[in-house]
């Protein structure tokens, strides 16, 4: 009830706002920093794909965005069904309708609404400034991932044109995670511990038996033997063959870390090489991703969000929710 209460207070600005009361006023917060994250993950891969690169990298590069903005996207569904449980796509939708058609008609009533919702001191008198401060405050580390993600991609594309030997852009983004520690020693086969456990021996009474009782006795206890000694020896090969499995694919997971952490060193010796170029390409990449969200709307809406009005709510309901 209070999310559609929410929705119509925010989506008809005429109601007087100073008489109704929300029980959570951080829905509006939620909401707001929510559409605009959305915005910086649509910004940044735009931006990415005007990186000149080849088609291998192109590749590379689109599985990497890609991985990264589904990461980023599962942080936004997460906040709004903290927020919103069960209406969080419903709400998140409409609101980006109502948001989106008020900021391209400049609607200061729905701004002078909004604004209330947010708390905000002194309160944004334009779009532009509430944009300002939702991405400038609330979301200053997301632009900045965002402008440090760009930069490395942008680095490591250059570094491939000129050094053949640059690792791939996962390993290159990986350089600083820690590399698997090298395997224990395989574990070795015991010999004592496959062989079964042999009946006791038990010495006839010749007496007491006939000969043909005597005979049956005996080959049933070689049998009994001969089948023990079977199971012994194909236990002990078992056990070899596994240990031999074992040993052979820890070799491998052996090699797999050596090389791993020879292109993680390789990976952030060229990094340290490009330090430089990299923080001021960040700073580069951060000012522009800011400058693109924060813009006049129109430009926004049309490039980034898909749309403005219900268009636009449905393409950032389905992004993040489907």
């Amino acid at each position: 009830m209070k999310n559609l209460l929410l929705s119509l207070l925010l989506a008809i600005p005429s109601l007087c706002f100073a008489t109704t009361q929300i029980n959570n006023n951080n829905n509006a917060n939620v909401l707001l920093s929510s559409y605009f994250h959305y915005n910086i993950i649509n910004e940044v891969k735009k931006s990415a794909s005007n990186i000149n690169s080849d088609i291998i990298n192109k590749e590379q590069i689109a599985n990497t965005l890609n991985h990264w903005s589904k990461e980023q996207k599962k942080i936004i569904k997460n906040n709004l069904q903290s927020q919103f449980a069960d209406d969080a796509k419903e709400t998140f939708s409409f609101f980006i309708k109502n948001y989106t058609a008020a900021e391209n008609e400049n609607d200061t009533k729905y701004l002078a609404t909004l604004t209330a919702q947010l708390d905000l001191s002194p309160a944004p008198k334009t779009f532009s400034e509430l944009r300002n401060i939702a991405i400038n405050q609330w979301l200053k580390d997301d632009i900045n991932n965002a402008g440090s993600l760009l930069s490395e991609i942008q680095t490591w594309n250059d570094l491939t044109q000129k050094n053949s030997s640059t690792p791939s852009l996962k390993s290159w983004l990986d350089r600083d995670k820690t590399v698997t520690s090298a395997p224990q020693e395989p574990p070795k086969p015991s010999l004592a511990s496959a062989e079964p456990d042999l009946p006791e021996f038990v010495e006839l009474d010749e007496e007491e038996k006939s000969a043909m009782d005597i005979y049956d006795s005996l080959q049933s206890k070689r049998r009994e033997k001969a089948l023990a000694e079977s199971q012994k020896f194909m236990k002990q090969i078992a056990e070899e063959r596994k240990s031999a499995e074992e040993e052979y694919a820890q070799k491998k997971s052996a090699q797999a870390d050596k090389e791993a952490a020879a292109v993680k060193a390789h990976a952030q010796k060229l990094a340290a090489a490009e330090s430089e170029i990299m923080e001021q390409r960040k700073h580069t990449w951060t000012a522009r991703v800011s400058k693109l969200i924060t813009s006049v709307a129109g430009g926004t809406f049309s490039a980034v969000t898909g749309g403005v009005g219900s268009a636009a709510g449905a393409a950032a309901a389905q992004a993040i929710f489907d």
